[in-house]
């Protein structure tokens, strides 16, 4: 009888349960990648986007990791060295307004482009429209 029981109806019951936690993680971390991608350019923490998604910071950072295979800070970087490429590449906003867009202080753009990417801001936009 507890067999039956078991398989019959709790064990269902767990594989429900554990199918729903899935898609709720994966529903908050889209929602906080879509915030992020609205919102690169703005002053963002993880608290702030824990808000945003009605998590607490540690269970967002912990789910995002889980999702992405990255955390959180990682993946904003990715994001905003992305859109600052696009930049150098696509208009002639100069360094420090490109830095502003993508939501940097000039100077640490600087460092951060440079650790990222191996090369400078300038240089990269030399770089990518001579070749």
């Amino acid at each position: 009888m507890l067999d039956w029981f078991g398989s019959k109806l709790v064990q269902p019951f767990i594989l429900e349960l554990d199918a729903r936690s899935d898609v709720q993680l994966k529903r908050a971390v889209e929602s906080a990648m879509i915030y992020l991608q609205k919102h690169y350019m703005d002053d963002i923490s993880l608290d702030s986007c824990a808000e945003h998604t009605g998590l607490n910071a540690v269970t967002l950072s912990k789910w995002f990791k889980q999702v992405t295979g990255t955390n959180f800070i990682d993946y904003l970087t990715e994001l905003r060295m992305d859109k600052a490429k696009e930049l150098l590449q696509q208009t002639e906003l100069k360094i420090n307004d490109v830095a502003i867009a993508v939501g940097y202080q000039h100077s640490y753009f600087n460092r951060i482009f440079k650790k990222h990417l191996g090369t400078t801001p300038s240089q990269y936009r030399e770089l990518s429209r001579s070749g």
